[in-house]
């Protein structure tokens, strides 16, 4: 399984203690009402399910398709990520597919490469 991750070079994503990093107040409260449509790890079904209290620390969100990714940080990901995209191939059995994205255990990875 293929999983595009938006993360900058030390493999970190756009969330940082719950909150996201961004260059100005603007930009993030305009992400905010993006991402209000969005369901949050909270919000899905699946991984609430799987995940009752707390995603444990050595997991990491990321998305099924490139679609997705987009979909979750559209004209964002320029702003966020000016450091790329990471691809990770993963087995499918370690991976928790939600409603709108997966959660994998970094530990499980097979091979990782960045693109853009």
């Amino acid at each position: 399984m293929i999983i595009y991750r938006a993360e900058r070079k030390n493999g970190h994503g756009p969330f940082e203690d719950d909150c996201l990093i961004f260059p100005n107040q603007e930009i993030s409260n305009k992400f905010y009402t993006h991402l209000s449509g969005l369901p949050g790890y909270r919000g899905d079904r699946i991984l609430s399910e799987k995940f009752p209290e707390y995603l444990p620390q050595d997991y990491n969100f990321g998305c099924v398709s490139q679609d997705q990714l987009l979909e979750w940080f559209g004209d964002f990901l320029d702003v966020l990520f000016d450091n790329g995209i990471g691809i990770y191939e993963m087995e499918v059995r370690n991976c928790v597919i939600g409603e709108k994205q997966v959660v994998f255990k970094r530990g499980d990875i097979i091979s990782k490469r960045r693109i853009l």
